[in-house]
């Protein structure tokens, strides 16, 4: 009988396992969903799990509190205001739009490679920011950054201005325009941004 009960508890495990529905909570087993997929607007409510923004989609996160992390998918965009978000954001692919905007707070990093447009504007970004190959202007405006700010390689230059920056702020190997001053950088700045 003991035998017969482990097999089939070892049968429940694979199965769970296959279906990627499993987690190992303090040695027992609990069932655990996926990311939630958004398409469209969430509101003012908490999410308790990951968020994915599918590839040619737009997720709007209007006053959301998000139990985990953002991921945005190729030719998609996100538009987070007043959004507390417990991990971090990243995109994947190209042509990505990110705005965090709005007192919005980021916990973990914000990371855009190969992204079409970034604006960060009065929120607090609690890790890095990490952009490079953006298409289009990097705008970076009025937020409480606690890591560093790194832009490398945006061909539509960049916008930063009046950023309190825990780490250092450096820009190498943007396209034009770049401006912005009025940063209170606690690292150095550097590169192009030397002077901003």
């Amino acid at each position: 009988m003991k035998r017969l009960q482990r097999f089939s508890r070892v049968l429940l495990s694979a199965v769970l396992l296959s279906t990627g529905s499993l987690v190992i909570v303090g040695g027992g087993v609990a069932l655990a969903d996926g990311p939630r997929v958004c398409r469209g607007t969430i509101g003012d409510r908490e999410i308790e799990r990951n968020i994915v923004v599918p590839a040619g989609k737009t997720c709007r996160l209007n006053g959301t509190d998000v139990d985990g992390s953002v991921t945005v998918r190729r030719n998609a965009t996100l538009i987070a205001s007043d959004a507390d978000i417990d991990g971090r954001v990243r995109s994947f692919g190209s042509n990505t739009t990110v705005v965090i905007q709005r007192d919005s707070e980021v916990d973990g990093p914000v990371v855009v490679t190969d992204g079409r447009r970034v604006i960060l504007r009065g929120s607090d970004i609690d890790d890095d920011v990490i952009v490079k190959r953006a298409r289009l202007k990097v705008t970076i405006v009025n937020n409480d950054i606690e890591g560093k700010v790194e832009l490398r390689a945006s061909r539509g230059g960049f916008h930063v201005a009046r950023n309190d920056i825990d780490g250092n702020l450096a820009c190498f190997g943007n396209g034009a325009p770049r401006s912005g001053s009025g940063n209170d950088v606690e690292g150095s700045k550097l590169g192009q941004c030397r002077s901003r």
